[in-house]
């Protein structure tokens, strides 16, 4: 079994969280925001796009076609 407090002491020090990922988020909780206002900011990054594509293509969302 995995010991989470041994894991959480050895770490020295986090990366910062992608400030594109923070827009996307403020977005998200938005009601009021657009899908196009969210594409805009994660378009040119490439990992979050890939996710994106990936969880899209997905058989659990069993789309019909691949969106590319």
């Amino acid at each position: 079994m995995i010991d989470i407090d041994a894991i959480l002491k050895s770490i020295k020090k986090l990366p910062p969280f992608p400030t594109v990922a923070n827009k996307a988020l403020k977005i998200l909780d938005d009601p009021d925001a657009s899908v196009d206002k969210l594409i805009s900011i994660i378009q040119y990054d490439q990992s979050i796009t890939a996710n994106v594509l990936q969880l899209c293509n997905s058989a659990y969302y069993g789309l019909v076609r691949t969106i590319p």
